[in-house]
């Protein structure tokens, strides 16, 4: 059975694109895009057919309200709404989706590119409703913090792997066992997809379930978790007891606003902090486990 999905639509000033696709991103959407659509953009995102229409039409109707009241310029402000079917929005995805390069080392494309990147660590992900194509700032903050502090044959715990992208960049990095973890069987089944595509499904496991599902007789040396600040705070203690000792934690998902709540939580929990790194309006937090 064919798979629908609701194509959002919200048609704004150039000034406030970036916050609405954040937002977006924020109330479920995989990835989003934006193209121009006469003196505006049109930034679109795509969430579960189950999701209710009205309720997200009402919460980016108060976004945009909000938004006004700060004296920011929102422009038209017209949201649209249209269920579409799960090949459709493949197509949109093979339309917008182009190499992203997250660092100069490393880049992700879609699995349809057939351009080389000789010299290059290359990630090939099959877009799907999974949360981490590589577009997200958090997802690239957790990237370029596994290029930086992941030493060879590390194992590692993926936090929330949606499309795996982490796990099979660990992979690509030298880690020799990552094991991933999700709720959510769509990100699991594209996950899979991933990992073959990448030739690291024998290095990679994922799982579905939460990080109780992770914890092993033998520790991890370096944990991921692309997560909003609330999951961290209700996953931290088993999250830390998979890690060994003086192992390295890497936290994303946080807004910029919450850097000192989520700086003092782990502190508080004996974490050195080594790093925070900041792409648009989120953090990404390096540490150690004392």
């Amino acid at each position: 059975m064919t798979k629908e999905y609701l194509e959002i639509e919200v048609v704004v000033s150039e000034e406030i694109a970036e916050q609405t696709s954040n937002f977006l991103i924020e109330l479920g959407s995989a990835g989003v895009w934006t193209k121009p659509k006469g003196d505006s953009l049109a930034v679109i995102g795509y969430l579960p057919d189950k999701s209710k229409s009205n309720i997200i039409r009402n919460s980016i109707t108060r976004y945009l309200d909000d938004l006004r009241k700060l004296g920011l310029d929102v422009g038209e402000g017209k949201v649209s709404l249209r269920k579409i079917q799960d090949k459709d929005w493949n197509e949109e995805w093979k339309k917008n989706f182009v190499p992203i390069f997250v660092t100069n080392d490393i880049v992700v494309i879609p699995d349809w590119e057939k351009t080389p990147f000789p010299g290059k660590i290359v990630i090939r992900i099959k877009p799907g409703m999974a949360f981490g194509t590589g577009i997200h700032p958090t997802t690239q903050l957790c990237m370029r913090a596994l290029g930086k502090y992941l030493k060879s044959n590390d194992r590692v715990l993926d936090v929330g792997s949606g499309s795996g992208i982490l796990g099979i960049l660990s992979v690509k990095l030298g880690a020799s066992f990552v094991l991933g973890l999700d709720i959510d069987q769509d990100a699991i089944e594209n996950a899979a997809e991933n990992l073959k595509l990448n030739s690291v499904e024998n290095s990679v496991e994922i799982r579905q379930g939460t990080v109780s599902a992770g914890l092993s007789d033998k520790p991890f040396d370096l944990a991921v978790a692309n997560l909003n600040s609330r999951e961290i705070f209700e996953s931290f203690d088993l999250i830390q007891m998979a890690v060994k000792n003086k192992g390295t934690l890497i936290f994303s998902g946080i807004p910029q606003e919450e850097e000192n709540e989520v700086k003092k939580f782990l502190e508080n929990k004996y974490i050195e902090i080594v790093e925070i790194s900041r792409q648009e309006e989120w953090i990404g937090i390096v540490g150690k486990k004392q």
